[in-house]
């Protein structure tokens, strides 16, 4: 499909989600704008999830899918990216859904503002009942807390040359947005909740994951990111509490 046409490719994981797919897909096909397409990449579902995707494929042609077997959620997130033909692309969770109707047309409001950002980013309301809010954020700040892949709205041309590195298990995406949080990728915000998030998703149940071994990965991954702010302080008078400060969000972080 003809990138001109399509603004926002979104991309929806899933295996055997009956149960909360069609609110997801809801949440999509009712909203008030229609340069966007629905891409979803099954894992092989057994359940009623593909005869789900096919009844609202019927009426919504632009929605698209495969079916097949992969490495888990961030193996089929990256399998979306090849499938999507949208110039921007969103990643939502099968059991999430965008927050209201107005959502996309917002965000497209702010892509036409801001031709040269490649990465948009508002905030999510969890299952909780709680906003979890990213405003001016910044790399530092990303490297002591991710920002939730629901709330980010990435430029395809981010992908070209990273993609989803699955040995960092369900941190994969903390990864990537390190790698893509530049300045020269002039990262928007939107004072905007999103979407629905559900706390209950695999990110935030670790111990019960079966890659659990791989979830400490990403220890290598943050300490490389936070030394570059630690040898950075060396030259400041800040030295002493930054490094405090450093030794505290580490053990911190390993503790959640």
């Amino acid at each position: 499909m003809d990138k001109s046409k399509i603004l926002i490719s979104i991309i929806i994981p899933t295996f055997n989600v009956e149960k909360t797919l069609q609110k997801c897909l809801e949440s999509i096909i009712t909203q008030n704008t229609n340069d966007i397409e629905i891409c979803i990449v099954d894992g092989g579902s057994t359940d009623q999830t593909l005869e789900i995707i096919k009844r609202y494929q019927l009426d919504s042609p632009y929605i698209k899918w495969i079916s097949e077997s992969d490495k888990g959620i961030y193996d089929a997130m990256n399998k979306g990216v090849d499938l999507c033909s949208g110039n921007w692309i969103y990643f939502l969770g099968s059991d999430d859904s965008l927050q209201n109707q107005n959502v996309l047309r917002e965000v497209k409001s702010v892509i036409e503002r801001n031709p040269k950002s490649l990465f948009l980013y508002g905030d999510i309301l969890t299952s909780a009942n709680y906003i979890q809010r990213y405003q001016d954020y910044s790399f530092e700040k990303l490297v002591n807390l991710n920002i939730c892949h629901q709330a980010i709205f990435y430029h395809y041309t981010l992908f070209k040359k990273s993609r989803y590195n699955l040995n960092y298990g369900i941190c994969a995406d903390w990864d990537m947005n390190l790698k893509v949080f530049r300045k020269k990728n002039l990262p928007i915000y939107l004072n905007k909740v999103i979407a629905n998030y559900n706390l209950n998703g695999a990110s935030n149940n670790w111990g019960s994951h079966p890659d659990f071994l791989n979830n400490f990965k990403p220890l290598t991954m943050v300490l490389r990111y936070r030394s570059v702010f630690y040898f950075a302080s060396l030259y400041t008078l800040k030295q002493l509490k930054y490094f405090k400060s450093l030794i505290s969000n580490f053990f911190g972080w390993i503790s959640r």
